[in-house]
């Protein structure tokens, strides 16, 4: 930049033709105190720009906790159904017994083989108190002997059953609770996420107005500068993402190689150095393309937590109900469909495999789902506020986890 174009410089003025040193200086310190301006603004911009990912990802992570909660809740319910038909037809044995022993205890005494069962008999004829007093007599029959070692097992398994029955029930009143409160907590995040995203586009708004009166252009150009410095941001952390992917894929199959030297034979073919995703394979099979073009169905339609369709979707409820239509079934819930699946590795990754964010390798950790369409490319339902879209794999941070249905 010349110095006649610095603000306060004339190169048209006969008085001065040369600016002096301080008229220098101070049109210096404003460029810069306009720079420093833009750069405040822009670092807003961005906080704000974090603030919403961190709130969307938080609501996303609520959403999936309360999946998981509700996951657990059916299978408590129908573990508990279990326990209590398996507890009533041990209790319905046990009474057959029972009326087996008595009716074995009278005919022993009818048939005169013990008189003394007569006094038992008539005292109390109570199977359990029977029992406790046949054991002072040495005249129990063999055929009595057998009806009472069948009521004792039948009394064991029903008691040992009865008591599945309760914990049972105990555990299902604990996933109810745990449920509810998942659900209340859910709610406020996707509440806090959803006002976030109309507040921090207010506050956006108004930065970039600033931003078009410090830089002295029009609103309109300053918001295409600010989407296009923040889409040469986001394209480079694409390209760190993919950068880092194949780091870690080389670890891998580093790792893989020294694992397969110490357990195979020497001399063993290496798998070789390609550590990129292969994005080119053919589809396995025609319920791949099924369950991507379900997907595909639902470009547009908005994410609702804990929706499954048909016209609203979360992240898992979206690859749930894709691969169904493929007649696969998964879990409504992330963390389940990583182990309903089959783990598989970066290296690996092919059309259709789900991609999960964790926030570490423990699956149990596991936040988000997406279905990999090959080169680079996935679709998903993102979080409050947003639609299903088919994204960059990269354009956030790296999936740690995948999976082939």
């Amino acid at each position: 930049m010349g110095i006649a174009l610095l603000p306060g410089a004339s190169a048209s003025d006969p008085d001065d033709p040369v600016p002096s040193k301080e008229r220098v200086q101070d049109a210096r310190e404003r460029v810069r105190s306009t720079e420093d301006r833009v750069d405040a603004i822009r670092d807003r911009l961005a906080a704000a720009d974090e603030r919403l990912q961190s709130m969307s990802l938080e609501a996303g992570k609520a959403v999936e906790a309360y999946n998981g909660a509700r996951y657990q809740l059916r299978e408590a319910k129908a573990a508990a159904r279990r326990a209590q038909r398996a507890a009533d037809k041990a209790a319905a044995l046990l009474h057959r017994r029972e009326r087996q022993l008595a009716s074995a205890i009278v005919a022993d005494f009818e048939g005169g083989r013990a008189l003394t069962n007569l006094g038992i008999l008539l005292e109390n004829p109570d199977p359990n108190a029977l029992l406790e007093k046949l054991n002072a007599y040495q005249v129990v029959t063999g055929v009595l002997q057998s009806d009472r070692e069948r009521y004792e097992v039948a009394k064991a398994d029903a008691d040992v059953k009865e008591k599945r029955k309760d914990k049972a029930l105990d555990a299902q009143e604990e996933a109810t609770d745990r449920a509810a409160e998942a659900k209340d907590q859910a709610e406020a995040a996707v509440d806090r996420a959803q006002s976030a995203v109309s507040s921090i586009a207010d506050e956006k708004d108004t930065l970039i107005r600033q931003l078009a009166r410090v830089q002295n252009i029009s609103v309109d150009l300053a918001r295409q500068r600010q989407e296009a410095l923040a889409e040469q941001a986001a394209a480079e952390a694409r390209r760190e993402a993919r950068r880092e992917a194949r780091r870690e894929a080389r670890r891998e199959a580093r790792r893989g190689a020294r694992q397969a030297e110490r357990q195979s034979e020497p001399n063993r073919p290496s798998r070789g150095n390609d550590h990129k995703p292969r994005n080119n394979d053919p589809a396995p099979s025609s319920d791949v393309d099924t369950a991507i073009e379900y997907a595909k169905d639902q470009l547009g339609e908005p994410y609702v937590y804990g929706a499954s369709g048909p016209d609203s979707w979360d992240c898992s409820g979206l690859t749930m109900q894709a691969w169904a239509a493929a007649g696969e079934s998964l879990s409504h819930w992330s963390v389940q469909q990583y182990y309903d699946a089959t783990p598989i590795s970066f290296d690996d990754l092919q059309r259709g495999d789900l991609l999960f964010w964790g926030d570490s390798d423990d699956p149990s950790t596991i936040y988000h789902v997406a279905m990999y369409l090959g080169h680079g490319k996935m679709i998903h339902a993102p979080s409050p506020g947003n639609s299903v879209e088919i994204v960059s794999m990269y354009y956030w941070i790296l999936p740690n986890l995948y999976a082939r249905v």
